[in-house]
């Protein structure tokens, strides 16, 4: 079943703005020529702990979804500032990243983080976890920092660790793994020394919704600072990687350093042009 994504111009539904991760707003009521004169209207304080956040806030329909340094997901009202709804995590939660999904045939929108090794999706009008999604409301998918996308029926995250996997939206059933350090019979296991760690995604993923192609970045292979284990090129570690976003067979990569000794990892995801994604 294909979703047919309803949000306004102004919505930033996923971290960094949107699938392209073009950090855009259309919005024009802030200018130039009033920015010198704004104040304050409201501070939030989240009242449990000290600390720094390094997930972008999301904000559709006027309420703004964050983390706290005290490990809760929080809705806020954009208006008041008031806190809506908080639920609470035994572990990080959207670390780098969340995102807000809703359609036309979805009754709940839903808001998808990462906390530990556990992909969450909680009812965003209450903060509820979703009971029909994976084992009351999380699936366990290894360590993945960067906020999740949304192609059709399919929740698209990358692994903190390695690989980009894909999961069915409505029950949370893995559907495919991309290697980015390829096994036996795969392109590229023979440019690896060893499969260790490393040409991981930190940084983000963007998702081409029109054409159906999920990009990643990819960081260097590990550890830093000597090769001697993980000789040979390192295929599909320091790349930009195009996945095709139904199946995750690759489609292109470009791999910008081979066999990275200096941690030089890609620091920022692909932005796709997005015109496609409109037109669809």
């Amino acid at each position: 079943m294909r979703f047919n994504s309803k949000f306004s111009t102004g919505d930033w539904h996923r971290s960094h703005g949107g699938h392209a991760n073009q950090r855009f707003s259309p919005l024009d009521q802030i200018h130039r020529g009033n920015v010198a004169q704004l104040e304050r209207a409201w501070i939030y304080h989240s009242k449990d702990g000290a600390g720094n956040i390094q997930c972008n806030p999301i904000a559709v329909d006027g309420l703004i979804y964050a983390p706290t340094v005290g490990g809760a997901i929080v809705a806020i009202d954009g208006a008041t500032g008031s806190e809506r709804w908080r639920y609470q995590c035994d572990q990080r939660p959207a670390f780098r990243g969340l995102t807000y999904w809703k359609s036309d045939t979805l009754k709940q929108p839903r808001l998808l983080f990462n906390a530990g090794d556990w992909l969450y999706a909680l009812d965003a009008d209450s903060g509820h976890p979703l009971e029909t999604f994976g084992n009351q409301g999380r699936v366990k998918t290894g360590h993945f920092r960067v906020a999740p996308a949304i192609y059709q029926d399919l929740i698209l995250i990358a692994g903190y660790d390695g690989d980009a996997f894909a999961f069915d939206f409505h029950t949370g059933e893995k559907k495919w793994t991309f290697h980015t350090r390829p096994h036996e019979g795969e392109l590229g296991h023979e440019t690896w020394g060893a499969l260790e760690a490393g040409a991981n995604c930190w940084s983000g993923t963007a998702l081409d919704d029109g054409r159906g192609i999920f990009f990643l970045t990819t960081g260097s292979p590990k550890p830093n600072f000597i090769g001697t284990g993980h000789w040979g090129d390192n295929l599909f570690s320091n790349c930009v990687l195009a996945l095709d976003a139904r199946t995750g067979a690759r489609l292109w990569h470009v791999q910008e350093i081979r066999h990275d000794i200096w941690d030089l990892d890609i620091p920022a995801p692909a932005c796709p042009d997005d015109r496609s994604s409109r037109a669809a």
